[in-house]
């Protein structure tokens, strides 16, 4: 179902990326708290779109391309978390955004009778609605926190600090800590990627958070719901005993 409702390309409004950095320095103690923006709210298209598909070993629900970049989405709801490995990719050229589908269950059950379409429920909250996203991984992100800290260390002395994706209710924060004296700012990545994870998946107990029902299929692009035919709310609950 997803593939018809979403086809090979898709418009995407984004929130903007904020960076914190909690720190302190010298003789004082008390934390404070600097923030860094890392891109505004901007609207993007993802070409070449897949869906249900691997990113670096991890299920995900769409990949698609922006030039030479990577783009990956990954739905959330109230019982499906973002996988850690997505939080700290191995390649930096890729974006990572979460989606929150929190909302998007009651427009569905909404859409006949307010006269509308699965695909036009499914469009318009993907491209209009940015309180729904949040940043987990942004490609400048290392670099504006690196620039970020430099200016904090020009005259201080003794600096601790930790750096975060800005503060949020969801509490998704990236963290990377320095030790004291930190002197050279190196956020560098090592570059080893490839989107698509040719090697076989393992079988997994599927349960559908709208119907309830539970069903085996493989960890990547086995969790369409038989009933449902749909794969936007279901989520892992075990492996399947060999």
């Amino acid at each position: 179902m997803a593939r018809q409702l979403i086809g090979k390309q898709i418009k995407l409004s984004l929130p903007e990326c904020k960076g914190a950095i909690e720190y302190y320095e010298g003789v004082l103690r008390f934390t404070q708290l600097k923030e860094f923006l890392v891109s505004k709210e901007q609207d993007i298209i993802l070409d070449d779109l897949e869906v249900e598909n691997t990113f670096l070993g991890v299920a995900v629900d769409l990949i698609g391309t922006i030039e030479t970049f990577k783009f990956v989405v990954y739905f959330t709801h109230p019982e499906r978390n973002v996988p850690d490995n997505l939080f700290n990719p191995i390649d930096s050229k890729c974006g990572v955004i979460r989606i929150s589908l929190d909302s998007l269950q009651t427009q569905f059950k909404t859409a006949k009778s307010e006269g509308k379409t699965y695909h036009e429920v499914l469009t318009n909250f993907l491209t209009n609605d940015r309180k729904s996203k949040m940043w987990i991984y942004h490609p400048r992100f290392e670099k504006t926190a690196s620039l970020a800290i430099e200016n904090l260390q020009k005259g201080a002395s003794n600096l601790n600090y930790t750096i975060s994706y800005g503060k949020n209710k969801n509490n998704l924060n990236y963290l990377t800590q320095k030790p004291y004296n930190y002197e050279s700012v190196n956020l560098s990545r090592s570059h080893n990627f490839n989107s698509k994870v040719n090697q076989p998946t393992k079988l997994v107990n599927f349960e559908c958070v709208m119907c309830k029902l539970q069903w085996e299929g493989y960890e990547a692009g086995g969790n369409q719901c038989p009933k449902c035919k749909n794969y936007l709310y279901s989520k892992e609950i075990g492996t399947v005993a060999t």
